[in-house]
């Protein structure tokens, strides 16, 4: 992280719109033994599009649906962040 970037953990799912409103952002899961799982987001006021960095597919998810996935899973543990 440089001085210029923030770090800063997605809340929630409202929070992970926010963040990727009119842009696509890069996420990071963090996991266990401090490896991190890659995603780009990006939110069209409908779905999210997210990018995963390791299988190289595209995914797209209903905020209810998102909730439910690894996604989910990881902001709800603080695991899921990013660097602006």
């Amino acid at each position: 992280m440089t001085a210029t970037q923030e770090h800063i953990r997605v809340r929630d799912i409202e929070h992970l719109k926010e963040l990727c409103e009119d842009r696509s952002i890069d996420f990071c899961v963090a996991l266990n033994g401090g490896v991190k799982s890659t995603k780009n987001i990006s939110w069209d006021g409908r779905k999210f599009c997210v990018f995963n960095g390791i299988s190289g597919t595209l995914d797209r998810y209903t905020p209810e649906r998102l909730q439910e996935c690894f996604i989910g899973e990881a902001i709800e543990a603080g695991a899921f962040y990013t660097d602006l």
